[in-house]
């Protein structure tokens, strides 16, 4: 598939008009955001939204565990975007042959997870988020993106082109910072379970004891930045999570 977009000069993405310019996070204040978060995976989010500026509600939740791969010449992340619906994407069959289709097909193949059937039926069969009925806990948006110019290409064994979009950070150390935090994370909360788990494809999960694994909500990114403005003593600023964005 390939996407395009061509917005003309008058389009009202340039239009600013009677509308306030969005408020940003106070850049100085960044370092210290990520750093004083208490675990890895806050700090991927701050990182991903502040230092990527992909969509915070969105884009991040849509994220699949296996977009991460692995870094560049720099030790920055090298982390894959697609859509979420249409997206393509390869994966190993149960007889260990590969499939190749859209992100759709992907999860009603290989994510139609029993543990999910009785307590958790917004979760079986896997539907791609955007897709989930909006106001259930799970549902994330897509709101579509603009595509670089030149996509990432590398060759699979096979001798096959695979072709992606990727996050472009606003400097290499933020990626090199995203990617150890990305280890520790894996190493915490993956490592030590069972193959399959957690039974989702979804790059960031909740961490709490009775919910551990499932995957992380957008309410749960507005819980974790509250209690990131409380420890910087911003609780009153009125900012929000997409001010990172716009930093």
């Amino acid at each position: 598939t390939v996407h395009a977009y061509e917005l003309s000069s008058d389009h009202r993405r340039f239009l600013v008009g009677r509308h306030t310019i969005p408020k940003a996070f106070p850049i100085n204040r960044f370092v210290e955001l990520v750093e004083t978060s208490p675990n890895p995976r806050d700090q991927m989010l701050w990182l991903l939204i502040g230092g990527a500026g992909i969509r915070a509600l969105s884009e991040t939740l849509n994220l699949y565990y296996e977009d991460i791969l692995g870094v560049d010449e720099f030790g920055a992340a090298r982390i894959r975007l697609d859509d979420p619906e249409i997206g393509r994407i390869r994966w190993q069959d149960n007889k260990g042959g590969w499939k190749e289709g859209t992100r759709t097909e992907f999860l009603a193949e290989a994510f139609r997870s029993e543990e999910f059937r009785g307590a958790l039926p917004e979760l079986y069969p896997l539907k791609p988020r955007p897709r989930l009925r909006k106001g259930s806990r799970y549902w994330a948006g897509w709101k579509g993106m603009t595509f670089h110019a030149n996509p990432y290409q590398a060759n699979r064994p096979d001798g096959s082109t695979i072709t992606w979009q990727a996050v472009q950070w606003i400097h290499p150390a933020v990626g090199a910072r995203f990617y150890a935090a990305f280890e520790e994370y894996r190493n915490r909360y993956f490592s030590k379970h069972g193959r399959g788990w957690p039974y989702h494809p979804y790059l960031f999960i909740e961490l709490t004891k009775d919910r551990l694994g499932l995957p992380f909500t957008r309410a749960g990114i507005r819980k974790a930045w509250m209690r990131a403005m409380k420890r910087l003593g911003l609780e009153d600023s009125g900012l929000g999570p997409y001010s990172l964005r716009h930093m």
